[in-house]
């Protein structure tokens, strides 16, 4: 039973401290009563007179008090403490009440409460959605005023946006339309409801429409759930994805019983290892080193085998190979004249 607030708790504490008082007056009435009828029959008058005449004394004997019944609430109570030191006890606790503060563990806010069969719709609503031949035909019934209607998308940033931005940009954009033709019907329904204070309105013309609001807001609700999902599931495992999706929402967004799914989906995939048939790894004998043609320093290589270096003749060379060429017999050079290249 969830706890009471102190501001629920305080009426009823009023209320048992008044009734404490109530019994311990009734209680001090019948000893008045019993007092005075004891008077009257002569059983209790002093001989020092009535003035100093004490209720419990008889003939100058003291005597006891009068028994009281131990179930009785007055037996309970303290005899030494008086109706105006019970008041002061009161102002004190309400003093202390506003020094200290309300009890931060009591729950806060005003507590509403619905009807059981309207929460169960819309409870529905909430967790699975609703079919899209009855979405389309609820959105469709009611138009959205155009003041509260979402932005769009400027062109300018449609045209370079990627697929998938603009998906979601689609897709919420769609939640907010849905939560602004609820609004729309909520201010209908007030402004209908001021205009005709006078007349009155009938109760289907209001409560209809209402029910239908709650039922667009169920489909947000809906909606953000399936989106956070999309959120969530790219960033795990494939294998973990998928027991995800299998899922259904309730209090949590992917079901209470989630641990229980993933045990018995690691059970199984065990189990269908044990049936598979063990690869042997394959032993590649003409494996190539990975150092084959590095080169290491300068024209050095490991392994493999160098380039051919290509090399270029330059003008002296050329100048000189044909001079070997035109040596005599003699193993003599003959001078070289700049007509020489023409001239053969």
């Amino acid at each position: 039973m969830p706890k009471k607030s102190k501001r629920e708790r305080e009426p009823e504490e009023r209320l048992e401290r008044l009734l404490k008082k109530v019994r311990k007056l009734n209680a001090e009435v019948e000893n008045v009563k019993t007092g005075l009828n004891k008077d009257e029959d002569g059983g209790n008058k002093s001989p020092l007179g009535d003035e100093n005449a004490s209720p419990n004394t008889n003939n100058g004997v003291l005597q006891s008090p009068p028994p009281r019944d131990p179930l009785s609430p007055e037996g309970t109570e303290s005899e030494g403490k008086t109706i105006e030191e019970e008041d002061d006890e009161t102002i004190d606790d309400d003093n202390w009440n506003k020094i200290i503060g309300e009890d931060p563990s009591s729950a806060k806010g005003e507590k509403l409460s619905v009807k059981k069969d309207l929460l169960k719709i819309w409870q529905f609503l909430c967790r699975d959605g609703m079919s899209k031949e009855k979405e389309e035909a609820l959105i469709e019934k009611y138009q959205t005023l155009e003041e509260l209607a979402p932005p769009d998308l400027n062109p300018q940033l449609d045209s370079i946006l990627k697929e998938t931005a603009k998906k979601r940009d689609k897709y919420m954009l769609a939640v907010q339309k849905t939560a602004a033709q609820g609004l729309s019907i909520i201010g209908s329904i007030m402004t209908n409801i001021y205009n005709n204070a006078a007349e009155g309105m009938d109760i289907e013309d209001v409560l209809s429409p209402l029910k239908e609001a709650g039922d667009l807001l169920c489909l947000i609700i809906n909606k953000q759930s399936k989106n956070r999902k999309a959120f969530i599931e790219p960033g795990l495992a494939k294998d973990s994805a998928q027991i995800l999706k299998n899922t259904k929402i309730d209090e949590f967004l992917y079901g209470k019983d989630l641990s229980s799914k993933i045990k018995e989906t690691k059970a199984l995939s065990k189990e269908g290892q044990e049936f598979a048939k063990p690869v042997v790894p394959s032993k590649n004998l003409n494996t190539k080193s990975p150092n084959v043609g590095r080169r290491v320093a300068g024209n050095t290589f490991i392994g493999g085998r160098p380039k051919q270096q290509l090399f270029f003749r330059n003008s002296q060379q050329f100048v000189n190979n044909r001079g070997r060429s035109s040596r005599g017999r003699g193993g003599r050079q003959a001078p070289y004249s700049p007509n020489q290249r023409t001239s053969q």
